[in-house]
């Protein structure tokens, strides 16, 4: 118990340094000092930055992942459901600033790109997974192309409801949650959104 309260004051510091003052911010000795604890503490958990940020990327994966199947309840294939919890997503500005910060380190950091695509492999296959449950016709290769166009479009998305390069607003919110499930299911003519 100790240790994972430990594990957690660490991805909590890493998570508030990356959010508030970027990238730069996120050395090994300063995320230690930030979180109370000695480097060689630090690094007996996550021995390098690459660690580190993996284990982060997995715990917002892994949150984000339960936040899903809590709204969606028993049913994994609610496609309305997974797009209305993800733009309700967009609607904590530090969960966007994390990703913006991952994304600009990633085009920098060969590590840290290879670390966000783990990531997005993972979410992309949680939304073929949901797909093929509500479409389980569909080929294999197709439920990946519209998976990743939908993850892509999510993302873009955060910059234009979260205050970033743009501002939510209902009728933006309506139509972004049709065109996403058109997206997933377009041979269904006029999916009705679930409210974001």
């Amino acid at each position: 118990p100790r240790g994972a309260a430990r594990v957690e004051a660490i991805l909590d510091e890493a998570t508030r340094l990356l959010v508030s003052e970027g990238d730069g911010a996120l050395a090994l000795r300063r995320v230690a000092a930030g979180a109370g604890i000695a480097l060689g503490n630090l690094q007996y958990y996550f021995p390098t930055q690459e660690s580190l940020l993996r284990a982060l990327l997995a715990r917002v994966f892994t949150r984000a992942r339960a936040r899903l199947d809590a709204a969606l309840g028993s049913d994994a294939g609610d496609l309305r459901g997974i797009v209305g919890v993800l733009l309700d997503e967009h609607a904590d500005p530090n969960a966007c600033r994390l990703f913006y910060e991952l994304w600009a380190l990633a085009a920098r950091e060969r590590w840290a790109s290879r670390v966000l695509r783990a990531f997005y492999d993972a979410y992309v296959d949680a939304v073929v997974e949901a797909l093929r449950a509500q479409c389980p016709g569909l080929a294999p290769d197709v439920a990946r192309s519209r998976a990743r166009m939908f993850v892509a479009a999510i993302e873009g998305l955060s910059l234009f409801r979260s205050g970033a390069a743009g501002e939510s607003d209902p009728a933006f919110d309506a139509d972004a949650a049709r065109w996403l499930l058109q997206t997933l299911v377009p041979d269904d003519p006029a999916p009705a959104p679930r409210a974001p």
